[in-house]
């Protein structure tokens, strides 16, 4: 479930239009800058490619990661967009590993792999599979077990729904080698689509209109860049240690790299296996915004979506993971990564007494609840009642939001937690009119 979406995404609520995410976007709050015993097959011609990139010309191998479950009716789409790619031929390994599907998916991927080759397309094609009659593992396993059949030294994410244009490759390859020292530092995501095309509506909008800077500036409300665009460097990925699986990472050492602080490992004690294997992409998108290498997120510059995100709301596990789980995992990243912090651990203030700011008291550890100093609001009711909650033995109080230029307070870090691009610029105005540093002393969280 994407958390910038309501559920009731397509009745009445407001949406904001593009033009008014890039009118905040541009207005800075402060100064901010086969073998059927292994079921693996691996297959390659090699005639040379015919497709050429319009970048520069590409000299990294990229392994497209495809984990595939019960996806036999769209898995060749998926597949024949890898085929479609302007970026060298002989440079891609498409990577794909099936998790226990219980359709023919593994049949229909070994017939396409099989005609591939008796065509002049050098693409290389490794397929691996769980053992039969085995429980699936979840997406992450399987992303993790498809980047362990290849060697590129570039990943790129696919979904076995989705489906890429064919310029994807080669626009996002560029983009992170254009800066060899961010290389191993970046995530690089690209514009999208939905099919169908009225579903997550307000996700979409919002994802799509992020310049680079807001990337990082919304992170803690949403993974700004999303998962089946993805795009990294195979040291990053196992740096990072891959997506957690039965409370350990699965995909690499785990040990940030070098000099580098090791990553957020983004979970909770007795977190049971069924749970792990939701959010995935949230535990390994503030892994990487964790490191201490100044990790870096950029959308591929294009004038175009670049590929096609389907919408299966039965089907796909982020459609699956309650509201409640998401919120305990962004708490928990940001609480490690800003509220410990020196600048913050010394008191903030939460502007909101509704039901997000709520929820966001409500779940925090106990040892920072001490640390909120009070909560600012607009709305005269909640300022005179106070906010209380009992179970947890909270008495707050509730001040004007403009309290917060005063001398007295005007040194506080600020959390927003009401909802942005819904008030027609009035809540954006509201948090500018109080001189944070959004990044620094002021996040946005919902």
């Amino acid at each position: 479930m994407n958390r910038i979406d309501s559920k009731n995404d397509n009745n009445n609520i407001f949406h904001p239009s593009s033009k008014r995410f890039k009118e905040h976007h541009t207005t800075v709050l402060a100064a901010t800058t086969d073998d059927s015993t292994t079921n693996k097959i691996t297959t390659e011609t090699t005639t040379p490619p015919s497709p050429t990139s319009t970048q520069s010309t590409p000299t990294r191998t990229i392994d497209v990661i495809i984990p595939c479950h019960n996806s036999s009716t769209t898995i060749i789409e998926a597949l024949e967009s890898v085929v479609s790619q302007t970026y060298p031929h002989d440079l891609i390994t498409c990577c794909i590993y099936d998790d226990a599907s219980s359709d023919n998916t593994l049949l229909v991927i070994r017939n396409f792999v099989a005609e591939k080759k008796t065509t002049k397309i050098p693409i290389k094609f490794c397929v691996s599979a769980s053992t039969p009659f085995s429980e699936s593992k979840g997406a992450g396993f399987a992303r993790n077990e498809a980047v362990k059949l290849g060697t590129s030294s570039i990943l790129a994410l696919l979904d076995s729904d989705d489906v890429m244009q064919p310029e994807r490759l080669a626009l996002q390859a560029d983009c992170l080698g254009k800066s060899p020292d961010d290389f191993d530092k970046k995530i690089v995501g690209c514009k999208f689509f939905r099919l169908p095309a009225n579903s997550t509506s307000h996700y979409t909008e919002w994802a799509n209109s992020l310049d680079n800077s807001r990337l990082y500036l919304e992170q803690f409300r949403e993974c700004t860049v999303l998962q089946p665009t993805w795009m990294l460097s195979r040291r990053r990925f196992e740096n990072l240690g891959g997506y957690l699986t039965n409370g350990v990472n699965g995909g690499g050492d785990c040990d940030g790299g070098g000099d580098v602080t090791p990553p957020l490992v983004l979970t909770f004690k007795n977190e049971n296996p069924n749970e792990l294997r939701l959010a995935e992409d949230l535990r390994l998108f503030h892994a990487h915004l964790s490191t201490d290498d100044s990790p870096k997120l950029e959308i591929a510059a294009s004038n175009s979506p670049l590929l096609m995100y389907r919408h299966q709301p039965h089907v796909s596990l982020s459609s699956q993971t309650p509201r409640k789980l998401i919120m305990k995992l962004r708490l928990k990243a940001f609480e490690e990564r800003v509220l410990k912090t020196k600048l913050w651990k010394n008191g903030f203030v939460i502007w909101g007494a509704g039901r997000d700011g709520k929820d966001f008291v409500k779940n925090l550890s106990a040892d920072l609840l001490g640390n909120v100093r009070f909560l600012v609001d607009i709305d005269e009711k909640k300022i005179n009642a106070g906010y209380h909650n009992r179970d947890r033995n909270i008495h707050l109080e509730v001040k004007p939001f403009s309290c917060l230029g005063e001398e007295k307070w005007r040194d506080l870090p600020v959390v927003v937690c009401v909802a942005m691009y819904r008030t027609d610029g009035i809540l954006e105005r509201n948090v500018r009119s109080i001189n944070r540093e959004e990044g620094k002393n002021c996040w946005f969280f919902f």
